[in-house]
């Protein structure tokens, strides 16, 4: 962040520099999310495969389901 210290007193550039400080704590808090939410869209997607399959291909059996849609995800 670039500022100009000559328009601000200490006690305005601490608060600007603590403000900062929150905005890339929030930036790495929000990667870290990102990542579990996308972990988790991918598995709820895959679990929803395996379901579909399930039912719809009555014959097959809960083992072939899962080695397929591993394959599909692959």
């Amino acid at each position: 962040m670039k500022v100009d210290k000559n328009k601000f007193n200490y006690w305005q550039l601490r608060d600007l520099q603590d403000e900062q400080k929150n905005q890339d704590e929030a930036t790495k808090r929000l990667k870290v999310i990102n990542a579990a939410y996308q972990k988790a869209q991918a598995y709820l997607s895959d679990e929803v495969q395996k379901i579909y399959r399930r039912y719809f291909y009555a014959d097959i059996t809960a083992d072939e389901v899962a080695s397929t849609s591993h394959h599909l995800s692959s």
